[in-house]
């Protein structure tokens, strides 16, 4: 799939001249196959926030640019938007497995930019957005000697 992403698979949509009759490049054809199934895994892999990004974009080497476009700034600005972003996170009312896909996806992104958050800040950050209802289970993970993994 990558060739499709990079452009190193491109062909061109020139009909081909053989014996003076001119037919249609099937090599195209089959390239565009390919492509659309790629296209197809892509969107089936996203998450809203990046599918909103490529809505109405109909290759794999235009979804790439899509998306580098929206998640590879790594401006001061964006990275500390992003962390600002992490430590005002909050579980609040919604359900754990919410609140931890939303701070999961702010550490990918700023990973993806070259930004990644240490293991004990992610720990703490996590900790601190489940609120007071998980203080208990907090106060655990905390006390805990062994090094934890997120």
């Amino acid at each position: 799939m990558l060739h499709h992403v990079d452009g190193s698979s491109l062909l061109s949509a020139a009909p081909i001249t053989k014996d003076g009759k001119t037919e249609p490049n099937l090599a195209l054809t089959t390239w565009h196959a390919a492509d659309q199934r790629a296209v197809i895994r892509l969107q089936a892999s996203l998450t809203e926030e990046a599918f909103s990004e490529i809505v109405g974009l109909g290759t794999v080497r235009q979804i790439g640019f899509a998306l580098e476009a929206a998640y590879s700034n790594s401006s001061v600005e964006r990275v500390q938007n992003l962390r600002y972003q992490l430590r005002l996170l909050s579980k609040g009312s919604t359900p754990v497995s919410e609140f931890g896909r939303k701070f999961k996806s702010i550490c990918d992104l700023l990973t993806a930019i070259g930004q990644s958050v240490d293991e004990p800040d992610r720990i703490h950050w996590f900790l601190c957005g489940l609120g007071a209802t998980f203080e208990t289970f907090s106060t655990a993970i905390r006390a805990s000697r062994s090094p934890l993994n997120f």
